[in-house]
C-alpha cells in the first residue's frame, strides 16, 4: 500500500513499524519485493510504478530521502529519482525503503507523496503505539498480526481517522473509502 499510485495518495503507507524480533527478515522480504517494481512512464505497459505528479512533488521526495540519509538513515532499496521521459514532466522515482532513521528526520514528520516507506522497529506494544501516534496527520493506520485479538486491542489504541486490521485502507476499495471520516477527530469545545 506504500507504492500504490507511486505512493501519491493520502492513505499510502509512509511509516512502517515492525516488531524488532522480525524486523531484519521483514526488511529483507519487503526490499526484495520493492526492488522488482519497475518504474516508468505510465503509458509503458511494463511499468509498475508510475511517474510523480509534478516536479515539486519529485523535489520534495528527493529532499526528504536525502535528509534521512544525511542524518544517518540507510537506503535499503531504491532511493533515486529517474529522468523523466519528457523535460516538462516529473518522471518516476524508484520504490524506496529507508531504515535506521533518527527520530528528528523529516521523513517521520513530513507527509511526502512518493513511493517511499520509512521503516522503524519497536520492542513492545507501548512503544509501537507511541511511535504510530507520533504524527500530525493520522489519516489511516493498520495493524498486522496473526493474533487477531491482540491486533484489535492494539488498533483501538491508535489515534487515526481509520484503523484497519490485517488490511490497509487503500486496498479496501474506493466505495468504502469514500464513506470514511477524514483525519483525526476534532475536539469540541463548550
Amino acid at each position: 500500500a506504500g507504492f500504490n499510485n507511486a505512493g501519491q495518495t493520502c492513505a499510502s503507507v509512509k511509516r512502517l513499524y515492525v516488531d524488532a524480533t522480525v524486523a531484519t527478515e521483514f526488511e529483507s522480504r519487503l526490499a526484495a519485493r520493492a526492488a522488482h517494481l519497475r518504474p516508468g512512464d505510465p503509458s509503458d505497459p511494463a511499468a509498475q510504478l508510475g511517474t510523480m505528479a509534478n516536479p515539486a512533488s519529485r523535489a520534495t521526495v528527493v529532499e526528504v530521502v536525502g535528509d534521512a540519509v544525511a542524518r544517518g538513515g540507510r537506503i535499503v532499496v531504491g532511493g533515486s529519482a529517474l529522468d523523466p521521459a519528457h523535460p516538462d514532466l516529473a518522471g518516476p522515482h524508484e520504490a524506496t525503503i529507508v531504515a535506521d532513521i533518527p527520530a528528528d528526520a523529516r521523513i517521520w514528520r513530513d507527509e511526502i507523496f512518493g513511493p517511499v516507506i520509512a521503516m522503524g522497529s519497536f520492542r513492545d506494544e507501548d512503544e509501537a503505539v507511541r511511535l504510530a501516534n507520533d504524527s500530525a496527520f493520522g489519516l489511516t493506520a493498520s495493524v498486522w498480526s496473526r493474533d487477531l485479538r491482540r491486533a484489535t486491542g492494539l488498533a483501538a489504541r491508535l489515534d487515526a481517522g481509520s484503523v484497519t486490521v490485517n488490511d490497509h485502507l487503500s486496498s479496501a476499495g474506493a466505495s468504502m473509502a469514500s464513506a470514511m471520516p477524514i483525519g483525526r477527530p476534532t475536539p469540541t469545545t463548550r
